[in-house]
């Protein structure tokens, strides 16, 4: 018997596996980006002229990167047992997540140095402004 959209939904949104595979898809997204952005800025400097497309994704890139991270989090809240998924409706690691990487590590119990909790704090924020 064919599983229903709703169970679908269910098994692969809580599925860490997917979740892990989605982070590896925006993480070469990035890069991807980057090395196209980087080729076309390497002879950009070279002199004045219009700016080419591809030197107007860094923030997008920066972006990419923290949704993959976000992906990874909750990959590794998945593995703990937890769900992201029910009744067809993504239900969150908590109330007003908001995207915000810093609290997300710290409702997955994913302990970060005053460092690391600054660099994601940042990222949340260019993520959420991009």
């Amino acid at each position: 018997m064919k599983e229903s959209a709703i169970e679908e939904h269910a098994r692969i949104g809580n599925d860490y596996e997917w979740w892990k595979i989605t982070a590896h898809e925006l993480f070469a997204s990035s890069a991807i980006l980057n090395r196209e952005r980087e080729r076309v800025e390497t002879p950009f400097k070279a002199g004045p002229r219009p700016a080419p497309m591809e030197s107007r994704t860094f923030w997008v890139e920066l972006m990419l990167d923290a949704f993959g991270i976000e992906c990874l989090i909750k990959a590794i809240w998945l593995k703990q047992g937890h769900q992201l998924a029910r009744d067809g409706r993504y239900i969150g690691m908590m109330p007003k997540e908001g995207h915000r990487l810093e609290k997300l590590c710290v409702r997955a119990g994913i302990a970060l140095n005053r460092r690391e909790e600054e660099t994601l704090t940042r990222l949340s924020d260019i993520a959420g402004s991009a």
